[in-house]
């Protein structure tokens, strides 16, 4: 009984993701809420990567490195999903001490500081998300960008198992491209 519990239970889960991914891609965007929209799929993105059991616990923190609107969004999400069991918090990411962060939203403000990000952070188990940068194979795990004005996004294998991240084949499926 427990396990037809726990196996429907991760089929609604599935249903939701893949219903919010495909309205994201269906309807664009607006200048009023692309980062919602990129927002949207970073605490997705929560529910479909496994970090390291050391990693995994406590407060979920969200670092965003560069300007970006994408704070103000993640915070408003945040507080809409209240009665979850984790706490999430999202912390502006600088040059001085850094807290630890599961993921990390680096900015196309600063793409080209993405690579400092990744040596300081790559190994450590920390999901490390771009937008609008070109894939290669130094670079970030998964990277947002805007194909026919809509979000989609890539992912990076190699980046991934250099984090220690595995991701679920849920997500992969639903990629544009997959390194």
């Amino acid at each position: 009984m427990f396990n037809r519990i726990v196996i429907a239970a991760r089929f609604k889960s599935l249903i939701v993701m893949i219903w919010l991914m495909a309205t994201a891609f269906r309807i664009g965007y607006t200048d009023g809420n692309e980062y919602s929209i990129k927002a949207m799929f970073l605490l997705n993105f929560m529910k479909y990567v496994e970090w390291p059991a050391e990693n995994n616990q406590g407060t979920f923190r969200i670092g965003v490195v560069g300007d970006s609107e994408i704070s103000e969004s993640l915070l408003q999400m945040i507080a809409q999903k209240q009665g979850d069991s984790r706490r999430i918090e999202v912390v502006k990411l600088g040059s001085g001490n850094q807290p630890y962060c599961q993921m990390v939203f680096v900015s196309h403000t600063e793409n080209s500081r993405v690579d400092e990000w990744i040596k300081k952070l790559g190994a450590k188990g920390v999901l490390i998300v771009t937008e609008d940068l070109k894939l290669n194979t130094g670079s970030a795990a998964i990277n947002l960008i805007t194909v026919d004005n809509k979000i989609r996004f890539e992912i990076n294998q190699s980046a991934l198992r250099v984090s220690n991240l595995k991701v679920s084949s849920r997500l992969t499926e639903l990629a544009i491209n997959v390194r």
